[in-house]
């Protein structure tokens, strides 16, 4: 069994991310804060995709052998056919952009 606060706690990770400035930018190293996203599709045709819970199982296993740091969980099931009906993936957007966390694992 997989400790996911322990994956909270951790040593983050570190990666260099690029001012928008342009030619005068330098790189800034920030700790890298995952979210874990599983989605499946509601479709019947995709019925052999792995369910949720084996996805978040198989990310978090690979998120403990390399060390990432997981800050929060998603999970959606809904069909990606009607653009902008995800609710959850449009949250993911706008945590993203309130710095909740800057990498996704999926």
């Amino acid at each position: 069994m997989i400790d996911y606060k322990q994956l909270m706690t951790s040593s983050p990770q570190t990666g260099l991310i690029s001012s928008p400035n342009g030619a005068n930018s330098k790189d800034i190293e920030v700790p890298l804060k995952y979210c874990l996203y599983a989605r499946k599709s509601t479709e019947s045709e995709e019925r052999h995709l792995l369910s949720i819970d084996s996805q978040i199982k198989e990310m978090l296993d690979l998120a403990t052998k390399e060390n990432r740091n997981i800050v929060e969980i998603k999970r959606e099931s809904h069909s990606a056919k009607d653009a902008g009906l995800r609710p959850i993936f449009n949250e993911l957007i706008e945590d993203i952009s309130q710095n909740k966390f800057n990498c996704i694992l999926t």
